[in-house]
């Protein structure tokens, strides 16, 4: 009688070991990518109600003295660059010499306002309706 159809039981291998650290790894990541986009999301959002704007119309430009300095070395003016705008708040005209927000550097500021700019962006922020600025469009 053959025994063929008998089988020998096979020993147990070595368990296959999974490799976490890249699971974790990805998942960390994604983690980090949605925490910064709902931040990015959060700030971009505050940022967006924490002014009112309106668009106006520069009437003129004008430089003023903003500051003055000594120093042991000398002295020196500070300058700053006003626009006389007209623009509409709540149906109301408002026509006021606002300055020239200085988010730009002052050689830039000058080639803009070389330029005759007709427009620009008047914003304020809402709890402080004295704070108005005109960004140059």
């Amino acid at each position: 009688m053959s025994h063929m159809h008998i089988r020998k039981m096979k020993t147990a291998s070595e368990p296959v070991r999974v490799k976490w650290w890249p699971v974790w790894l990805g998942g960390a990541g994604l983690l980090v990518l949605i925490l910064g986009l709902s931040f990015l999301l959060n700030w971009w959002r505050s940022t967006q109600e924490f002014f009112a704007t309106t668009t106006g119309k520069i009437l003129e430009t004008r430089q003023v003295v903003d500051r003055t300095y000594n120093s042991q070395y000398g002295g020196g003016i500070g300058y700053r660059y006003e626009a006389r705008v007209q623009y509409m708040v709540d149906g109301k005209s408002q026509d006021r010499w606002l300055t020239i927000s200085d988010r730009m550097s002052r050689d830039v500021l000058l080639v803009r306002l070389v330029e005759h700019p007709t427009e620009c962006t008047v914003y304020w922020r809402p709890e402080d309706p004295d704070y108005v600025r005109c960004w140059l469009k």
